[in-house]
């Protein structure tokens, strides 16, 4: 099931309309808003890492601040909606908590806000828009049955085989292309490597990785790169 950002979207605005804004909204304004409007927007993703058959990554968000430009004093309109931006800023960085398991945390360092002016049904508004980056757990699901293993470059075989469940092998290579904790298919098992040393080529394993069967290979046999832990 793909993941549901919405309980991220609810944890924004509840904080933004916590912090004394008027009026808020998950969506881009279509008509002119109440002065002092906030709205959450979704901002992009992106998967960052793979653990076997799941990948954590970043959703983004944006966090838009309406003033009405020509509201009195003008000095007032940018000093609020600058600290409003910073607050929040503020708030986001420290322990803030979604209340939702999969939800790991902002990234503080990637917290940027740009300011313009929108206008809209000929009202003119002081606009920010703060980019929140959060990263997420199980962003993605990979079905093991439906990843293909490729093939590395340069290429890789057993070079003695294994038999039964046997924690070491010897591989023969031109290269070195194996990397610790890259999650490796020989025939239909897949294998963890827990340690490579590339001195002797050797490869200590984790066997019957995802529920495959620890089974014998021949020596020859391919070894394929499935995934990374």
């Amino acid at each position: 099931m793909a993941f549901d950002p919405s309980p991220i979207f609810d944890a924004l605005l509840s904080k933004l309309l916590a912090s004394g804004f008027v009026y808020g909204q998950i969506s881009e304004s279509k008509k002119p808003p109440e002065d002092r409007t906030v709205a959450v927007l979704f901002g992009g993703a992106g998967v960052t890492q793979v653990h076997g058959t799941t990948g954590s990554g970043q959703v983004d968000f944006i966090l838009r601040f309406m003033y009405n430009a020509f509201a009195e004093p003008a000095a007032g309109v940018e000093k609020d909606i600058a600290k409003a931006v910073l607050e929040i800023m503020d708030d986001l960085a420290g322990n803030f908590n979604f209340g939702i398991d999969s939800v790991r945390n902002v990234i503080p360092l990637t917290n940027e806000a740009t300011a313009g002016y929108v206008e809209l049904g000929g009202v003119m508004y002081r606009i920010s828009d703060l980019k929140v980056e959060v990263l997420v757990n199980d962003i993605v699901n990979f079905d093991s049955a439906e990843t293909v293993a490729v093939a590395y470059d340069p290429a890789c075989t057993l070079t003695t085989g294994t038999v039964g469940a046997v924690f070491t092998a010897i591989y023969t290579s031109t290269g070195d292309p194996i990397a610790n904790f890259d999650i490796i298919q020989i025939d239909n098992e897949l294998i963890v490597v827990a340690l490579v040393v590339p001195a002797s080529n050797a490869l200590v394993l984790g066997r019957g990785y995802g529920g495959t069967t620890v089974a014998s290979h021949d020596a020859g046999a391919a070894i394929l790169k499935w995934g990374t832990l």
